[in-house]
């Protein structure tokens, strides 16, 4: 007797309550091969709901160094950690905005934890972040010694080589 109404007949039933909460377990022992002798054991148990992590982001396009809004849909849970797969990691915060400085794939993830009984949920997505490199050129510069426009220079991120003729 499950203590929560269900009954199994078995010598070593495997049973998943449906709630949270406290039950008694009874078990009803008779011996057939005497004279039907009768015995029962019973024994209080807590079930704890088992926490569900979750999230979702403000975007599906993810670009270096711009914000990701985090949001948090988890469920059953006390304490919670967010590792944002650069290295970087948070404990608790429900809604974190992280940016990422490295470009390629990154796997962030939520692990909830529900207390007293310190079980575990996991939820992770694959993202790949996005470089977009820029260049500014000037189109004319005007080396007379004026003090303006005198120096021809480039501006930019996200080079690695440049081969820049005049």
């Amino acid at each position: 007797d499950f203590g929560d109404g269900t009954i199994l007949p078995v010598y070593e039933p495997v049973y998943g309550y449906p709630a949270e909460g406290q039950y008694t377990i009874t078990v009803y022992l008779e011996d057939t091969s005497t004279c039907n002798v009768f015995d029962t054991a019973s024994r209080d148990i807590q079930i704890y709901s088992y926490p569900i992590s979750g999230f979702t982001t403000d975007t599906n396009y993810y670009e270096w160094n711009e914000p990701v809004e985090f949001t948090n849909t988890s469920s059953n849970y006390d304490e919670l950690t967010w590792y944002f797969g650069d290295g970087d990691s948070m404990v608790g915060g429900d809604n974190p905005v992280h940016s990422y400085t490295v470009i390629g794939d990154v796997r962030p993830c939520i692990v909830t934890v529900n207390s007293p009984a310190r079980c575990k949920d996991t939820f992770c997505i694959d993202m790949e972040i996005w470089f977009e490199a820029l260049l500014g050129v000037p189109n004319a510069f005007s080396p007379n010694g004026d003090g303006v426009n005198d120096v021809h220079f480039i501006e930019g991120k996200g080079f690695t080589f440049m081969d820049f003729k005049i």
